[in-house]
């Protein structure tokens, strides 16, 4: 029940913020792109105003340091902040809102004009160059004038560039600012994220519940009907089996009595098997099952259960090889792992072909974590014989399904063992899986023991 609760909550959260976080994505990406787009926008007006100025301007003669001088103060681009306001004037004419606001924060000092001699001589420069450095300048001019191309980015800043007859010309913007905005931007979208994700999962909870319900009472029903009936029918099913014995006792051996007497046993059996899948579902639902929990010797539960088969291998004439190490501790119930050892080597005896071989081993596994070593036991059941179809590993464990017809037949077999095997492996927080190949079908039963470490 709760894996059912478990994976509807998990399915809507997960799905609610895969669309939230596409929709944030897709606002962050356009509001990027047109940040860069009014800057490049930007550059280019105060490029164009730049060069008017420098090319209409009859005077405009910078023989020497005091023309340059005097150029400095009477051009556009070269006044420093003041220039940038009487800019800012012209451009509220033809320039929208947004565009607007942006001139009036680059107006502080983000945009620098570079004017050089067709020779690369730096003539003059104005706006945030003034404030840096002689080698960071020369580094950005010296990118510029090699970079063969008209415009570009360098070190998070944009530039444009232009050659004339008898100088050159930049326009440099820095975008750091701007940069920060969208940086502040992209952390406020992942912090709502978070926030979303918070009440997703409180609204992904109650949905999940409220879907959950109904197939939840539905299938305690039908495990209540299960266990109900078996009951019932353990009864009458004792009841006749007794008659049966007492009618043999009377009359003697008698086929038709053997008859009844095996198919009641099998009934029986299934019954029994029912009433253990009940108690095992009921079970895995009480999360107080885990305070039953001790430490215990594995190998000495694993050879308690592996030595009695050792005489019916023998019979059968198998060979059986028992490779269990000495005092290996384990975590959890040790009456459900012998349980589930049990029902893994009797179906290894079942499915053995002739003079074939079955194996039960037990070996440590360390798996290396970042804060921790996870510590785990392998126990290992193998048998020779036909492998089970690569179709039908996935639902082997499934209650009431039998493998391949190819496989050597059991008509004491309701397919309910190995599905009793593995709800006893994970009430034991373990897990249960297996391979088939042409040499063996192995079983393996894999044991965490963090929990050790935390509890002993």
């Amino acid at each position: 029940m709760k894996k059912l609760r478990r994976n509807i909550f998990w399915s809507i959260e997960l799905s609610a913020l895969s669309v939230l976080f596409l929709i944030l994505l897709i606002f962050n990406l356009f509001k990027y792109f047109q940040y860069d787009q009014k800057e490049w926008q930007m550059l280019s007006s105060i490029m164009d105003s730049a060069e008017e100025s420098l090319l209409f301007d009859q005077s405009f003669k910078p023989d020497n340091k005091s023309d340059s001088d005097d150029f400095k103060q009477n051009h556009i681009f070269l006044s420093g902040k003041k220039t940038f306001s009487d800019f800012e004037k012209k451009e509220k004419h033809k320039r929208n809102k947004d565009t607007t606001e942006i001139i009036n924060n680059l107006v502080s000092g983000e945009i620098a004009l570079i004017r050089l001699s067709s020779d690369n001589t730096v003539l003059n420069y104005s706006g945030f160059l003034e404030d840096t450095s002689e080698n960071d300048r020369s580094a950005l001019i010296h990118y510029i004038t090699e970079n063969n191309s008209d415009r570009g980015r360098y070190h998070g800043m944009k530039f444009l560039y232009k050659k004339y007859d008898t100088f050159q010309l930049a326009a440099v913007l820095d975008s750091a600012y701007i940069n920060m905005d969208i940086i502040l931007l992209f952390i406020s979208s992942f912090i709502g994220l978070i926030a979303a994700g918070i009440l997703f999962a409180f609204i992904a909870k109650k949905i999940s519940i409220k879907i959950a319900q109904p197939v939840e009472e539905t299938l305690m029903v039908q495990k209540q009907f299960i266990a109900d009936a078996s009951h019932e029918l353990k009864t009458p099913i004792s009841v006749i089996l007794a008659n049966i014995s007492v009618l043999e006792k009377e009359f003697g051996d008698n086929r038709f009595m053997n008859y009844l007497k095996e198919e009641g046993k099998r009934m029986a059996d299934l019954i029994n098997s029912l009433l253990v899948l009940s108690r095992l579902d009921y079970e895995m639902e009480e999360t107080s099952a885990k305070t039953k929990f001790i430490s215990f010797n594995l190998s000495d539960v694993l050879l308690e259960t592996a030595l009695p088969f050792e005489s019916v291998a023998f019979e059968m004439g198998l060979t059986y090889l028992v490779e269990i190490p000495n005092d290996i501790t384990a975590y959890g119930i040790p009456e459900d792992i012998k349980q589930a050892a049990g029902i893994l080597l009797d179906n290894a005896l079942k499915y053995t072909n002739d003079h074939g071989t079955v194996i039960i081993n037990v070996k440590e596994n360390i798996q290396k974590k970042k804060l921790r070593d996870i510590r785990q036991i392998i126990i290992q059941i193998k048998n020779t014989g036909t492998p089970i179809p690569p179709d039908a590993l996935p639902q082997i464990f499934n209650r009431f399904y039998k493998a391949d017809s190819s496989r050597k037949y059991n008509e004491n077999s309701f397919g309910l063992g190995l599905s009793i095997a593995k709800s006893l492996v994970e009430k034991n927080n373990g897990k249960i899986t297996v391979e088939s190949d042409a040499e063996f079908t192995v079983f393996s039963i894999i044991l965490d023991t963090v929990q050790s470490a935390n509890n002993i």
